[in-house]
């Protein structure tokens, strides 16, 4: 169908938080991103193999090196409770601090990954001049530069088994050469001379720098730790980075962030120590800058140990490392390049992938960076684990605002949050004192003092200038308002199918159902429009229950659903996104659907009747999306993934609307109900439509029709069916039973006067309403939080009664659609008269359907809803929209 012109189409808001930068969450495999190719070894070999670069095998600044580790878990902690696609930690500051730290640190990233590659590069190219001096090493830098390049433009799996090998043999040699070392403590040398810690005593194990006597040593041990840093800085950044592509991120990041921290210990640590002992500081080989292994101080103690032969093979080794450690640089840079465009502050180029999830454009641009000449990036370092010890602060602080326990959390550090302040006066004091040596009058250098302080300032120039951009944001989120669990409802379900695979499927349904496939194209949010009638009280019925003994399906090759969104075809012009949101201290998971141009006539909530998940809806979302609709569709409360409601809790009709209301404004969409907005149960269709700006309408008048008063809602409020629903065999019983299932004799579990009839729970094997997919999904995300949840909303008949009778009387004054099912167990026809008393300008339509009318006919149904808004978005000539 087609709209009449409009003068204004309402222009897409920021669909989440205004606070919170989410588009990594709302874009697809399909689109732009990219995928989980890496294995848990190949992530852990990379962050590993990133650390041990040329600083171990040459440098001997990175010999106390144990300063950075110790901080290490804290990040993890962020990483692994949200590991999104695309995300680092300037993501997570931006989401958990502000956006403009967020900024900054997004571009300090990506300077200080770029900037490596080139330093690498360099150091591989002198490595190789040890074999060919006479040879230019810019042709070596050539030849690293494109395998590199080439390397990064190929799908990540490729990266994550290349970088496996080249650390692994970065990590054989070093743990080979501690050997040696221990070897030669012994006096197992050819010489048999037994070195002990003999050059701790001659030349000593502290020499002073700069001036002389223990102000020399304390200046000596503090330039030695600032260059300590540099080696490993951003090695556990890796784990973070990694933590987007690598597969069960939320199960593996915690195992790789311990193996990762005791692994490098032993290689720095244990390195240092074997170094100490078998090379002497005052070798003058260590200061002459010969090419490659000739420099290492590996080398130096084993040639004075009188060992030949072994030079080449180091220097072949150390090549392989700071080839590799380019290559992870290189991942580093472009994947912090791309996430930044994901978040909006880099040019939207850099978000595009290619169809093996390759950002190539930011892989490129990166690369660029690699015919620099190498400038000092330890400044950066520092600055990132400060702001990183800010972002794991504010996160905890949100968590213990938003009562997230910390059992909850995957990973969970020690010594928080008191590691993560030390970890910032650290590493502040270690900001200013880097490059503090230019300080004293025979050192001084401008170069030097640039190289060491350039980055202080013009990191806070970055900062400064997104505030000013963003000024109308705060200094920092609110802690109530900080987003953590924008997609964690997709995590959670990657997980749940990564175990599904490792175990037997979740269920089968007996081949023989009569279930319907309708090809429908849109998603839709509901909330009821049944029938308005006075409370009635009813007689309280006394039910027997019983153990049930019921049989276990066998199992089968049924494809599982993970998503509520995996059944739901929307056009290509449209997306659908599934989304997580804190309402009045409530966790919801919502669908939410809408054209791709950002243009939408209307907003439209689909809130259930009954407890249901979104993909109730499932028929009628693509209809509306395609009539240029946005679309709105929560989990009810207590089910699937949104948040069970405690127990008793009161509820009510009130609750509810308070709930949608808080919603809408968390879209960033004011309701009143100047657009449409589809309020519905499953058997009834009720579609209030009012000109914009004109009639307001209280929202709990039309939550309150969602929930009539019947017998079987006795059974429902009781609590004794959460006694004998509890397993999956149990709940798919009691789903089949209200959703039209028969046991062989064809006779129904349910009875609108008695509720589940649960004397025939055990033998329902045939639902027409479902498909064998359907009915396994929504068995496992009932059986997420139980049914006492979803039930709890018919224990709230006094509370409800009580506000009715507050509002009795009231009308609701906007033209309204009401579609009845003649069939219906429920709510018989004739009780459905009344509603016209409550609603004057009500449309009535009916369908010869049972109870489940949006299942059973969903093209007639989409018919009359479809035709009823085109004829009101011509009709009433006053509404500039539908």
């Amino acid at each position: 169908m087609t709209f009449p012109p409009t003068d204004k189409s309402e222009k897409l808001p920021d669909v989440t938080s205004t606070h919170s930068p989410s588009s990594i969450e709302s874009t697809t495999p399909k689109d732009n991103t990219t995928q989980r190719g890496l294995s848990s070894r190949h992530a852990q070999f990379i962050a590993l193999g990133g650390a041990i670069g040329t600083g171990l095998f040459v440098s001997t600044g990175a010999t106390l090196a144990k300063g950075g580790p110790a901080f290490l878990v804290g990040v993890t902690e962020i990483s692994a409770y949200l590991p999104l696609p695309g995300a680092t930690m300037n993501y997570y500051s931006s989401r958990y601090v502000s956006p403009s730290l967020g900024f900054m640190m997004g571009w300090l990233y990506f300077y200080s990954y770029a900037i490596f590659v080139p330093f690498e590069l360099t150091a591989s190219a002198m490595v190789i001049n040890y074999w060919h001096p006479d040879v230019n090493n810019a042709v070596w830098i050539t030849i690293m530069l494109l395998l590199v390049v080439s390397l990064n433009l190929l799908p990540v799996k490729f990266y994550g088994e290349s970088e496996f090998w080249f650390a692994l043999l970065k990590v054989l040699l070093i743990v080979g050469l501690i050997g040696l070392s221990f070897v030669l403590f012994w006096g197992g040398g050819p010489n048999h001379q037994r070195l002990g810690f003999h050059y701790w005593m001659e030349p000593g194990a502290v020499k002073p720098m700069t001036v002389d006597g223990n102000s020399g040593r304390f200046v000596a041990a503090l330039a030695t730790l600032i260059s300590c840093v540099l080696p490993f800085t951003f090695s556990p950044e890796m784990i973070v980075v990694t933590g987007g592509e690598i597969q069960s991120p939320r199960r593996n990041l915690p195992k790789i962030a311990r193996n990762f921290f005791w692994r490098l210990i032993v290689f720095y640590i244990g390195g240092t120590i074997a170094i100490s002992v078998i090379c002497p500081s005052d070798d003058p080989s260590l200061t002459r800058g010969g090419s490659g292994a000739a420099s290492s101080p590996w080398v130096v103690g084993i040639r004075n140990a009188g060992i030949a032969g072994l030079p080449s093979v180091i220097n072949a080794v150390i090549i392989t490392a700071a080839w590799s450690s380019g290559n992870s640089f290189l991942y580093l840079a472009s994947r912090s390049l791309y996430s930044m465009a994901v978040e909006g502050s880099a040019p939207r180029i850099f978000r595009k992938c290619s169809k093996n999830g390759v950002p190539v454009y930011a892989v490129v641009a990166s690369s660029l960076f690699s015919l620099l000449a190498y400038m000092n990036v330890n400044t950066g370092g520092f600055i990132s684990w400060v702001c990183c010890s800010i972002t794991y602060i504010r996160f905890r602080k949100a968590c213990d605002i938003q009562k997230i326990p910390t059992d909850s959390l995957i990973a969970r550090s020690p010594l928080q949050p008191i590691g993560s302040y030390i970890t910032m006066f650290m590493f502040g004091l270690l900001c200013l004192l880097n490059g503090f040596t230019v300080f004293f009058p025979s050192q001084w250098s401008v170069v030097d003092f640039l190289s060491a302080y350039i980055g202080l300032p013009l990191f806070v120039i970055f900062y400064f200038v997104h505030r000013f951009w963003r000024r109308q944001d705060p200094w920092t989120i609110p802690s109530h308002l900080v987003d953590l669990h924008n997609g964690l409802a997709e995590l959670e379900a990657e997980e749940d199918l990564d175990v599904s695979k490792e175990t037997a499927p979740l269920l089968a349904i007996d081949r023989g159902c009569n279930s319907h496939t309708v090809t429908c194209g849109a998603a839709i949010y509901v909330n009821l429009g049944a029938a308005s009638y006075q409370p009635t009280t009813h007689h309280h019925r006394q039910f027997s229950f019983r153990k049930l003994r019921l049989p276990r399906f066998s199992n089968s090759n049924l494809k599982l659903l993970i998503m509520p969104i995996d059944k739901i075809q929307v056009s290509g012009d449209s997306r659908i996104d599934y989304k997580t949101a804190v309402l009045n201290g409530r966790k919801y998971s919502y669908i939410l659907s809408q054209p791709k141009s950002g243009q939408y006539k209307a907003t439209v909530f689909l809130i259930h009747g009954f407890p249901d998940i979104s993909m109730g809806w499932r028929y009628q979302i693509p209809m509306l999306v395609n009539m240029g609709l946005r679309v709105v569709a929560p989990d009810c409360l207590g089910y699937g993934r949104t948040d069970a409601p405690a127990d008793p809790t009161p509820y009510g009709h009130k609750s509810c609307a308070a709930d949608i209301k808080a919603l809408a404004t968390h879209l960033a969409y004011r309701i009143a109900l100047w657009h449409p907005e589809l309020i519905s149960h499953l058997f009834t269709v009720c579609v209030p439509y009012a000109r914009p700006m004109e009639t307001e309408v209280h929202l709990e008048d039309l939550v309150r029709t969602a929930a009539p008063h019947f017998a079987y809602q006795i059974q429902f409020a009781s609590g004794e069916l959460e006694k004998i629903v509890q397993s999956d065999d149990e709940i798919l019983q009691f789903l089949l039973a209200l959703y039209g299932g028969r046991n062989e004799r064809g006779e129904v579990g349910f009875d609108a006067h008695h509720g589940v009839l649960v004397d025939r729970l055990g033998g329902l094997k045939r639902s027409r309403l479902l498909e064998e997919d359907e009915i396994a999904f929504y068995v496992k995300e009932f059986g997420r939080n139980g049914v006492r949840g979803p039930l709890n909303w018919y224990r709230t008949r006094q509370v409800n009664y009580q506000d009715e009778l507050a509002i009795l009387g009231r009308k609701i004054e906007v033209p309204t659609l009401f579609i009845q099912a003649l069939k219906d167990q429920a709510l018989p026809a004739h009780l459905g008269k009344s509603m016209a008393k409550h609603i004057p300008s009500l449309t009535v339509k009916q369908v010869n359907t049972s109870h489940w009318a949006l299942w059973e006919k969903p093209q007639e149904v989409n018919d009359i809803i479809e035709g009823w808004l085109k004829e009101k978005a011509f009709t009433e000539a006053r509404a500039e929209k539908l």
